[in-house]
């Protein structure tokens, strides 16, 4: 049984799709360190997450990273999963994508943050059984410009974009799809998904 500690501490949560987050931020910011190393990754990664824990003020951080091998069971199913975001090569961008991710990790490592990365398994499937499994009744905020988590809003998940600044609550995504968010997994079934 959960004390009232472990109740407040649990009882607004941030979850943060890491990868997400960290991608969008080494692409759009052009900061780099004293020596012209680019660092806009980690740079942009931490002012985005400063930023959501500033405006949602939650009790407690996950941050959730795929882990090794978490694109291998639906792969094996579906050859093309994401297929169209492998990199062949080791290009000096994809090099300077993990040496930043990996001083991230230790940087957060000195956060009160809990951070994950289970083995064979995606953020998104770690993040939802967080929602549904681990914390049901807990208040949850989660931090991704990835659509496929609108399937999980209800009146105790709301997706945060970083992107379009904006929450979605159940309302707002049947304003913007014209579909309740119970349905949301039917509609991008049947719309269709890239």
């Amino acid at each position: 049984k959960e004390t009232t500690e472990e109740t407040h501490k649990n009882s607004r949560i941030l979850l943060i799709d890491g990868l997400n987050t960290f991608i969008r931020s080494f692409a759009v910011n052009p900061s780099s360190n004293d020596d012209g190393v680019h660092v806009g990754g980690m740079t942009g990664f931490l002012q985005s997450v400063g930023y959501a824990v500033r405006n949602i003020k939650p009790t407690r951080v996950i941050i959730c990273w795929d882990g090794k091998g978490g694109s291998a069971k639906r792969r094996k199913i579906f050859p093309d999963y994401k297929a169209n975001r492998l990199v062949r090569t080791k290009l000096n961008r994809t090099i300077a994508m993990g040496q930043q991710i990996k001083r991230l990790t230790q940087y957060l490592e000195t956060l009160p943050v809990t951070v994950l990365a289970t083995e064979n398994i995606e953020a998104d499937d770690a993040i939802a059984y967080i929602c549904e499994q681990i914390y049901p009744m807990s208040q949850k905020f989660i931090m991704s410009t990835d659509k496929d988590y609108l399937q999980l809003v209800n009146d105790k998940v709301q997706v945060w974009s970083p992107t379009k600044k904006k929450f979605y609550f159940e309302e707002t995504i049947l304003e913007e799809f014209q579909v309740p968010a119970k349905n949301f997994l039917e509609y991008r079934t049947l719309l269709g998904d890239s």
